[in-house]
């Protein structure tokens, strides 16, 4: 206790020397609002209204030495931790009210509050009307809408300007940054830092670390920060992910997709995730190595490598075992490929749900857990299918969103050209997850979508967090019941949210991908599209390999062609619905007795039998071929015996009705006569 008290002493006292110094006050010629005229670039007026001496630029130059923290002790317990990080930041606070803060003048902020309060009661009185007010009504929230986005954006661009003088003169972002950032975190999880360094001096250090990594801080406060602010949770997850990964451990310094990966793992499963319909936590270092062996491997969505550490939390949160995550694309690939190389960026990967997951009243089997492979052949209504498309796009790296919509369940996940909801109302009016409504929640998408302008919104953030105001509950209820003038830095960062969204394109360039990366997958089977065409293979000792997609029978909505995952050079594959069927012609020289084979995929229960009818001259016969329940991946139906005359045959595969069913190829091997 002793060292801590002597530390943080020598440590507050050597700074005693910087009297804080005020700058002057900042005329902004353009601004027409009166109360935004006089702007002071920093810390507090005192009573008499006159500012404080600074230096010619108006900046504590040497503001960076208060953000040099003292190394931890080796032992201490939690509560002098907690002494110890609460004395640091009072000093951190200091310098960044005197220095980093800008100082809004108090009509100033009266005014932003009731324009706030003014948007709000508009958006309530508008979400109120009955219809034949409702174009009124809607009419009044525009302009409101409209004044307080003229009045903030002045107070936005001052507050820019302000943070952009502060760089100029420190000779660059860190001095400024990192007090504010260490500030930021401090204030929110004190105690919880306390209690995890607490544990031993490697924890400590960690701590120490963190607080000294701009680019670090940076990085998880714009990311929202650990699930739950689990601080101590996030850092060990993390540190252990570091020791089991080399590539994220070499990424953490260019920030590359394995870095981006292990810091949206550990911020995410900061609190603990349970595998779906049970009690199992599921491991995030086994969670962010799966994910990392599947980009590896090319299973992956292309666009994976583009997304930052905040999307990527919203895939590495799959609430499926890692097991079921691999049988989701391996399913899918065998299955319907179609849903993966032939669908638009909508509808890709979760188009599984409205071919395949029936609606209707799941079933699930008994006395076990239900698992999302008994989901995709039970069925269910709105939140089952809407589960199994979440689980479906994240189990392709594809980041999504819950949506509850009134009486409804849904989803919204990540595109290249902006986010977009499914199995759903497209209006995001109607659409909340959690506490956040959709509205917000797709101002927020946009506006992440530049990465540079988004810092501001990070800055307007710290600074709430450091002067304690709650985070703004935007479901409706909440957002349109919240005290403003509690929350004015808050406020100001969803306002910044909004001027950059409105600002971003809404069509916006796909993100590029480096020329060296790994091939997908998906980027393999496109660049073997144009191969030439299949036919059928006889192999000397008269094996006979029928490939579905040569069959005779055009495409339809209940046939349906196309290219193949099965490998590289695979060709086409078949898949039937309903009252599908392939026919083929073969043309023999002598009679002959085949033993017949089918490769098939299915992922329905109970699959309906497929008919074989055969046709040569006069003769007919008709066959039936059991289908096994494959539950997503390629088997071989049990062999039937054919007879196949000398001449031209004619093969007819059909159902009378049935769920899917895709066919790779048939196989007929020669029964030798005896």
């Amino acid at each position: 206790m002793e060292w801590l008290l002597t530390t943080v002493a020598d440590y507050i006292g050597a700074n005693d020397h910087q009297q804080p110094r005020r700058h002057q006050g900042v005329t902004a010629p353009h601004i027409q609002n009166p109360a935004l005229r006089s702007f002071p670039r920093g810390g507090h007026e005192t009573n008499g209204g006159d500012i404080d001496e600074r230096d010619d630029n108006g900046i504590i130059s040497d503001v960076h030495c208060l953000s040099n923290i003292p190394l931890p002790p080796k032992s201490l317990s939690e509560r002098d931790f907690l002494l110890y990080y609460e004395s640091i930041l009072d000093s951190l606070k200091t310098a960044v009210f005197e220095t980093v803060q800008p100082s809004i003048p108090i009509e100033t902020t009266e005014q932003l509050f009731l324009f706030l309060r003014q948007e709000m009661n508009a958006r309530r009185m508008r979400d109120e009307a009955e219809q034949n007010q409702f174009e009124n009504m809607q009419a009044i929230l525009e302009q409101v809408e409209e004044d307080l986005s003229s009045f903030s954006s002045q107070v936005l661009d001052l507050v820019d300007a302000h943070l952009e003088a502060l760089t100029e003169s420190t000779n660059g972002m860190e001095e400024w940054q990192l007090p504010l950032l260490q500030s930021a975190i401090l204030s929110s999880v004190s105690r919880q830092l306390a209690s995890y360094a607490s544990r031993g001096h490697i924890e400590a250090m960690r701590i120490h670390i963190l607080l000294h990594d701009s680019s670090l801080m940076k990085s998880i406060l714009s990311s929202n920060g650990p699930k739950g602010g689990n601080y101590g949770s996030m850092l060990s997850i993390y540190y252990d992910i570091l020791d089991a990964s080399e590539r994220a451990k070499s990424g953490s310094a260019s920030n590359d997709i394995f870095h981006r990966l292990a810091q949206a793992v550990a911020l995410e499963h900061a609190s603990p995730i349970k595998v779906f319909d049970t009690n199992e936590i599921i491991d995030p270092i086994a969670r962010y190595m799966h994910y990392e062996e599947a980009y590896l491997q090319g299973e992956l969505d292309p666009s994976f490598h583009t997304l930052s550490a905040w999307e990527l939390r919203m895939v590495v949160n799959n609430d499926a075992s890692n097991n079921e995550i691999e049988w989701c694309r391996d399913m899918l690939r065998n299955y319907r490929p179609d849903h993966i190389l032939e669908r638009n960026d909508q509808w890709k990967y979760c188009m599984i749900v409205k071919s395949d997951v029936r609606y209707k009243r799941p079933e699930w089997a008994a006395n076990t857990p239900r698992t999302y492979t008994q989901m995709m052949s039970g069925g269910g209504k709105c939140g089952p299918r809407a589960w199994f498309g979440r689980f479906a796009c994240k189990s392709f790296g594809i980041p999504t969103w819950g949506v509850r919509q009134p009486g409804h369940a849904a989803m919204s996940h990540w595109t290249p050209k902006g986010w977009v909801i499914c199995l759903g109302g497209p209006n995001w009016k109607k659409s909340f997850w959690e506490d956040c409504n959709g509205v917000e929640f797709e101002i927020e998408t946009r506006a992440r979508a530049s990465h540079d302008s988004y810092e501001k919104v990070l800055w307007l953030d710290c600074l709430a967090a450091i002067n304690q105001e709650g985070c703004i509950g935007s479901q409706n209820r909440q957002y349109l019941s919240r005290r403003v003038d509690q929350r004015l830095w808050r406020e100001l960062s969803v306002l910044q949210k909004k001027a950059i969204a409105t600002s971003e394109s809404k069509d916006c360039s796909p993100r590029r991908r480096d020329d060296d990366l790994v091939e997908t997958l998906v980027e393999s089977v496109l660049r073997h599209q144009n191969a030439s065409g299949e036919s059928i293979v006889i192999e000397p000792e008269g094996r006979m390999i029928i490939p579905a997609g040569m069959s005779l029978t055009p495409k339809s909505g209940n046939v349906i062609y196309t290219k193949s995952f099965y490998n590289a050079s695979s060709g086409k594959q078949a898949h039937l619905r309903d009252d599908g069927s392939l026919e083929f012609q073969i043309r023999l020289k002598h009679d002959q007795t085949y033993r017949l084979i089918a490769r098939v995929v299915t992922v329905h229960a109970n699959p309906t039998p497929l008919k074989l009818r055969i046709n040569s001259g006069y003769s007919k016969a008709e066959h039936q071929i059991d289908i096994p329940y494959s539950k997503g991946y390629w088997e071989q139906t049990r062999p039937i015996e054919v007879y196949l005359p000398a001449g031209m045959n004619r093969l007819r595969f059909s159902r009378e009705e049935g769920l899917g069913l895709t066919i790779k190829e048939f196989i007929l091997e020669p029964i030798a006569m005896g």
